[in-house]
């Protein structure tokens, strides 16, 4: 069956046939993802981080792997904390506390973090006015104290969103 997998993975998975196996392990566990998405982390972060290690096999059960791409799809996990997480699970560390380690899920609550950015708007009244006056650009100041607020859990984009769009509705 075609996957639609880019043809650098196939070239990879040709040289590597322990991650091609992998691969088709740990796709039968996805639920949301893709497993183009799963594939894109398998032969990029997990093999490198398996490279630089030393290991010749991939510690990390399928399921497991398969969970983290799936929370990352449904906006649990962002990319930037698969990154961190990888490591953490080829150590033997479980999903659950290498996510804690990071300070928990991402935020993607709208309701959550609607109170974030109002509270961030309130502090800002001068880059509300900007925004107002049709300068979003501004819109990335408020962005940046909206993550270092929740210690960069929330998600960027619905962060975005929500800043316009409450300072577009006053």
């Amino acid at each position: 069956e075609d996957l639609g997998l880019p043809d650098h993975d196939i070239k990879v998975y040709l040289q590597e046939r322990h991650l091609f196996d992998y691969f088709e392990s740990a796709q039968k566990f996805l639920n949301q993802a893709t497993p183009r998405e799963m594939s894109k982390w398998i032969v990029g972060d997990l093999n490198a981080q398996i490279k630089d290690s030393g290991f010749s096999e991939v510690s990390i059960e399928p399921s497991v792997f398969s969970n983290l791409i799936d929370r990352s799809y449904s906006g649990d996990v962002s990319s930037k904390m698969i990154k961190e997480i990888i490591p953490q699970l080829l150590k033997g560390v479980s999903l659950d506390s290498a996510i804690d380690q990071l300070g928990g899920a991402q935020i993607s609550n709208e309701d959550e973090l609607q109170l974030i950015v109002d509270k961030v708007l309130n502090e800002n009244p001068d880059v509300v006015e900007k925004i107002k006056q049709g300068k979003t650009a501004s819109a990335n100041f408020l962005m940046g104290q909206v993550m270092k607020e929740t210690k960069g859990r929330a998600k960027p984009d619905a962060v975005r969103d929500l800043i316009i769009n409450t300072c577009q509705s006053e």
